[in-house]
């Protein structure tokens, strides 16, 4: 692919994360938001690296460490227009177990999916995420109690 100075055109990096990932981006690519996020990644790439890192970073490294699902349940409550139910079902979960997940998302973030705010930087940072090409986190999830360690599912008897 041809550069200029080094930088990658906004086609040439839409197609580098269209081969990379494996989330499919429902969004036209090449409008919205997404188009607004490659503009940035091609000039400035730390900041999207930064966006990211101050939103769903934590999540994906919990996700990571425990094995959970809670970017997918964010995903999922983000597609069905923040509505509890119909999350629910889509995720095959009890409305409960997503409230539960959502707050979970809340006290790792510090972004509150109840707040119009909260929604759009946690969207976003989905968005940037998948930009990015991030698939899940470098490391595990930092957080009282983990003490850095991985840990380990329950060993099936």
């Amino acid at each position: 692919m041809s550069t200029r100075n080094g930088v990658k055109s906004s086609r040439e990096l839409v197609l580098d994360v269209l081969r990379r990932s494996d989330v499919p981006i429902d969004e036209d690519i090449g409008t919205g938001t997404y188009r607004l996020l490659f503009r940035v990644l091609a000039s400035h790439p730390e900041e999207v690296r930064w966006f990211y890192e101050d939103t769903v970073a934590p999540i994906v490294a919990y996700d990571d460490q425990y094995a959970t699902d809670l970017v997918g349940t964010l995903e999922a409550y983000l597609e069905q227009n923040c509505n509890m139910n119909a999350t629910a079902a889509a995720i095959y979960a009890h409305r409960h177990t997503v409230a539960y997940r959502l707050e979970r998302v809340k006290e790792l973030t510090g972004h509150d999916i109840g707040s119009s705010e909260g929604r759009e930087k946690l969207s976003l940072g989905l968005k940037a995420m998948r930009v990015l090409g991030i698939a899940s986190a470098a490391g595990p999830a930092m957080e009282p109690g983990a003490e850095g360690g991985r840990v380990r599912p329950p060993a099936e008897d």
